[in-house]
C-alpha cells in the first residue's frame, strides 16, 4: 500500500508541475508572439487557463499532503492541544465531505459535457469534459489526502493518549 501511494505522489507531483511548465511555456509563447511578431494564437490563453486550473487542483492535493493547507488557527491555537486535536479531526471530515461532493458534482458535470457534446466557446472548440474532468479527479485526490490526515491525527491523539506523546516516547 506505502508503495502505491508513493508511486500515486510522484505521478501527482510529475503531473502538478508538468501542467504549471505548460502554462508558463504557453504563457511566454504567447507574449513573445504579440510583442516580437503582432501575432497571437487564439487558443492559447484558453489552454492557459486550463493548465492553471489543473495545477491548481494536483497542487492543491500535495499540499493537503503535507498538511500545510491554509488554516483559521487563531482561535484554535487557544484550546488546550486535547481540543485542538478534536477540531482538526472535525475539519478533516468536513474536507472529506468536501472531496466527496466535489467528486460526485465534478463527475456530474464531466460526464453531461462529454454527452452532450459541449465545447468551449472560442475558436479553439475544445471539448469541456476535458478541462472539467480535474474536478472529479481532484476531488478524489483531496478525499484520499484528507483521509491521511485523518489517520495521523487520530493516530497522533492515540500517541498522545498512551503518554507517548508525539514522539513516540
Amino acid at each position: 500500500m506505502k508503495n502505491l501511494l508513493k508511486l500515486w505522489d510522484d505521478i501527482e507531483r510529475k503531473l502538478a508541475t508538468a501542467t504549471i511548465a505548460i502554462a508558463f511555456v504557453l504563457t511566454f509563447i504567447e507574449v513573445v508572439a504579440r510583442l516580437g511578431f503582432n501575432h497571437s494564437f487564439y487558443w492559447a490563453k484558453e489552454y492557459i487557463i486550463f493548465a492553471t486550473v489543473w495545477s491548481t487542483f494536483l497542487g492543491a492535493s500535495q499540499v493537503l499532503k503535507k498538511s500545510r493547507h491554509i488554516r483559521l488557527s487563531v482561535v484554535v491555537d487557544l484550546l488546550p492541544v486535547k481540543w485542538q486535536n478534536y477540531f482538526d479531526l472535525f475539519n478533516i471530515v468536513l474536507g472529506i465531505a468536501f472531496g466527496l461532493i466535489l467528486t460526485y458534482s465534478g463527475f456530474s458535470l464531466t460526464m453531461h459535457a462529454l454527452e452532450t457534446g459541449v465545447t468551449s466557446t472560442s475558436l479553439a472548440k475544445t471539448p469541456l469534459w476535458l478541462p472539467y474532468s480535474i474536478m472529479p479527479l481532484g476531488g478524489v485526490l483531496f478525499t484520499v489526502r484528507f483521509i491521511e490526515l485523518f489517520f495521523a491525527t487520530a493516530g497522533k491523539m492515540k500517541s498522545s493518549a498512551d503518554g507517548k506523546g508525539v514522539s513516540g516516547k
